[in-house]
């Protein structure tokens, strides 16, 4: 049984969350900007938060947290993200992007393995938390990103048990970190999952008013696939805002580069960069 702590984040931990959340930002040096119609996101100034690690703004949903597993919870929530827009705004921030906020796996605190796609995590909040985040930020002309995951599900998910969706997954093409080990991969070519991913992306749409999504790891989806996704979330909100993400350090094709994602964010490279230009006076090994 999992050791429940219902205290606040401490404020070392916010300090180095604020950080780290800065740090990602500069992973936005090694990504692939494309020339498109949705120029102003290039103009916006993107904070990204990992929820659990950000601020705890209400104990009362603290029922998982244990501040001693570094895979635990540790009690950021949605409440805590209103506490501090304030805070983001002054910092010149005009768009937050929070990684998933959907129903997810047992400590699994990140948020990428969804158990559903309807429901906000109960470590979070409630979508009315969440409605009250998009309609405070909005209100300070900050925009909200949601980070979506096409690719996977957790292995507690509903679909992965029914013998009537054997065709909805697939064996995985990428398993480099450990919780994608327990990922369980969907197959996207089926029709009845990107019905799936399609209603699930409509009903955050419909329901909080966030400003659009940032595609989790595109490089591990067909062009194909993302351009019909994308193509759908347009006939819901046309002005919608579509950034994405790649797992791995790779220079994409023109296939991907084509979507018309404005924005796509490269952490594999940001970390490659940041080792290189943190040895400062290391000679660069010579490559033949």
């Amino acid at each position: 049984m999992r050791k429940s702590k219902s205290k606040m984040v401490k404020d070392g931990c916010m300090k180095k969350t604020i950080v780290a959340s800065l740090v990602i930002i500069l992973s936005m040096i090694g990504t692939n900007i494309v020339q498109a119609e949705e120029k102003p996101i290039k103009k916006e100034m993107i904070y990204s938060i990992v929820v659990d690690r950000f601020n705890n703004g209400n104990q009362t949903n603290d029922n998982q947290v244990d501040l001693d597993d570094p895979n635990s919870y540790h009690g950021g929530d949605i409440q805590g993200i209103i506490n501090k827009l304030d805070d983001i705004k002054a910092n010149g921030f005009t768009t937050i992007s929070l990684a998933p906020t959907m129903a997810n796996a047992p400590s699994q605190y990140h948020g990428y393995l969804v158990e559903d796609f309807f429901e906000i995590e109960e470590q979070f909040g409630t979508i009315e938390d969440l409605k009250k985040l998009v309609k405070e930020a909005h209100d300070r002309n900050i925009k909200v990103v949601l980070e979506f995951v096409t690719s996977y599900v957790a292995p507690s998910h509903p679909l992965v048990d029914d013998p009537a969706k054997t065709n909805w997954t697939k064996d995985a093409t990428v398993k480099d970190t450990q919780w994608l080990d327990d990922a369980i991969t969907l197959n996207q070519e089926n029709p009845e999952v990107k019905d799936m991913l399609f209603k699930a992306a409509t009903f955050w749409l419909e329901e909080t008013d966030i400003d659009g999504y940032k595609l989790h790891a595109i490089d591990q989806s067909s062009p194909a696939f993302l351009r019909e996704f994308i193509d759908q979330l347009k006939t819901v909100k046309p002005d919608i805002y579509v950034l994405g993400d790649v797992l791995k350090d790779q220079q994409l094709g023109n296939d991907y580069l084509n979507l018309g994602i404005p924005l796509i964010e490269n952490t594999p490279m940001q970390k490659s960069m940041v080792k290189v230009f943190s040895n400062i006076g290391t000679p660069r090994k010579k490559t033949v």
